[in-house]
């Protein structure tokens, strides 16, 4: 089944079955807009950390298809040099190596994919302004809050300028100020015309996204008014 155009992402009758478990999806179907934004909620093991997986190249579905524009995804051997250029992901927790600075961190995936020094040096410095941490870029992870933290994160997922942006719980450790500091940096990002999947009990994102569904029983519903995790 080819890709449609038009459309940023794309599972097709994806089942992803883990040894000794029902399927954990089941024939799911999704199709996301270029600069679109989905909220994903649904109980705790439905498989929203799992589709966000299959759609970064992490896991491959037991069948189905997944495609990141026109690159079917599913079928790839290797899917690191599409996370080096197309997709960036933000997890719950940060990962950033406690010994390199702010700046450092955030070059890592320009540093992966060969990017001259110099350059990376530029767009790892743009990448911090944009969320807000620019006068941090020498700084330890230890001596950042947890809110910088996560934003010096969601800058290492951007600095390539991923086509897509995949956020797992990214506000989920956070405080409400911090929180909401993350929530207004991926609105923008949407609004500039990155398409963002992001997984969220967070009640806040409902109301920026485009569209909040939830992942349960395997497949995909719309959330009604009174579902907000």
């Amino acid at each position: 089944m080819p890709s449609v155009a038009g459309v940023a992402v794309r599972l097709a009758g994806v089942t992803r079955v883990f040894p000794g478990h029902a399927p954990v999806l089941d024939r799911l179907d999704l199709e996301v807009a270029p600069g679109e934004m989905i909220l994903l909620t649904g109980p705790s093991g439905s498989g929203k950390t799992t589709l966000l997986q299959l759609a970064a190249g992490l896991d491959r579905p037991d069948a189905g298809e997944v495609w990141v524009g026109d690159v079917l995804v599913s079928d790839l051997d290797s899917a690191v040099d599409l996370r080096r250029h197309d997709v960036g992901f933000v997890f719950q927790l940060h990962h950033l190596l406690p010994s390199l600075t702010a700046q450092r961190n955030v070059e890592l995936p320009l540093l992966a994919a060969r990017v001259p020094g110099h350059e990376r040096r530029d767009r790892a410095g743009a990448a911090l302004e944009l969320v807000g941490l620019a006068g941090n870029a020498d700084r330890l992870p230890a001596t950042l809050s947890g809110g910088e933290r996560q934003r010096v994160a969601l800058a290492r997922a951007i600095v390539h300028r991923p086509r897509l942006l995949l956020a797992d719980e990214p506000t989920g450790a956070l405080d409400r100020v911090s929180a909401d500091l993350v929530i207004a940096l991926l609105a923008a990002l949407r609004d500039a015309g990155t398409t963002i999947l992001v997984v969220s009990h967070d009640e806040t994102f409902a109301r920026v996204c485009d569209r909040h569904l939830v992942v349960e029983g395997g497949t995909l519903r719309p959330a009604s008014p009174a579902v907000t995790a």
